[in-house]
């Protein structure tokens, strides 16, 4: 009997340690995440995931004398019932939605400097989804 509650002690602590971890590839609702160009991020109640499919950067880079600012412009491949597209920027569309989602841009990294050219690999885009 002994070894029974044993085991079943063990399960029942696995069983809770493996609900406070989140899943590979998913996000939570409402909290800034970082999310990496070309990876499918799902959201937790599995009703939509969307990727990074292209990252535009036109930024002054660190260094450089420019006379105007620049922008970074994200697009987002957006997969619901079906597929939409949906581009934010740093300059003035910051964020939006589509059906019941509303995305926000944060920030993107690393900030350019010049004459370092950044792979769309390495950018890491910081974003907060709503579900509304």
């Amino acid at each position: 009997m002994q070894k029974f509650y044993g085991l079943f002690t063990l399960l029942v602590l696995a069983f809770f340690a493996c609900n406070e971890e989140a899943l590979p590839g998913t996000f939570e609702w409402s909290k800034e995440q970082g999310f990496s160009f070309e990876e499918n991020y799902y959201s937790p109640d599995s009703l939509m995931y969307f990727k990074i499919t292209d990252i535009q950067d036109s930024r002054c880079p660190q260094g450089a004398t420019c006379i105007w600012a620049g922008m970074v412009r994200v697009k987002l491949s957006v997969h619901t019932s079906v597929v939409d597209t949906l581009w934010l920027d740093t300059y003035n569309n910051q964020s939006d939605t589509i059906h019941d989602f509303a995305f926000q841009l944060m920030n993107v990294s690393p900030y350019p400097e010049l004459e370092k050219e950044i792979e769309k690999k390495d950018y890491r885009v910081s974003l907060r989804i709503f579900r509304i």
